[in-house]
């Protein structure tokens, strides 16, 4: 049996055994992800939202600027600017979050200026190699945002020119 579901539904996120329990399975997440090997059927989106709830509890445990606050931010922010997974065609739930296409690429951004902030609190001006790292992560979520305005843009303009 899973030990998460024997201690998620008797305590909160923030306390001792969930949270680190929470971290652990994210890690393990995200290192399965990575190796291309897993049986696991671990989603983006089940570590992008088990990543929502590390965040939610961390914040609520510790003061701006801590630095596992502005790792675990910067953590989702760049879960978040992970390609979607494909939607299976029989998936009849549609889940609220994380939000799809350009919505989930505005959150990322927003996420990873978070953590920036965050960061340079806890590490200091330009919040260390982590900062440096996520703001070019920032810069790449940035230019994506740039190339699907311009396409929809670019859309818009084509239907105009065809007329009605």
């Amino acid at each position: 049996m899973n030990l998460m579901g024997l201690v998620s539904p008797l305590s909160p996120p923030t306390s001792h055994p969930r949270l680190a329990l929470m971290r652990l399975l994210q890690t393990l997440s995200i290192e399965s992800m990575s190796t291309k090997e897993s049986d696991t059927s671990t989603s983006v989106d089940d570590v992008i939202r088990l990543s929502a709830q590390v965040v939610a509890a961390l914040m609520d445990l510790l003061l701006r600027g801590h630095p596992i606050r502005g790792l675990a931010i910067a953590t989702l922010g760049r879960l978040l600017c992970v390609d979607e997974p494909e939607i299976p065609s029989d998936a009849s739930i549609e889940q609220p979050f994380p939000p799809r296409g350009y919505q989930r690429l505005v959150l990322a951004k927003s996420t990873l200026l978070r953590a920036v902030e965050e960061l340079e609190i806890g590490f200091g001006p330009g919040g260390g190699t982590l900062g440096t790292e996520t703001r070019q992560m920032l810069e790449n979520a940035d230019r994506e945002l740039a190339i699907f305005e311009r396409g929809v843009r670019n859309a818009k303009e084509s239907l105009k020119q065809t007329g009605p």
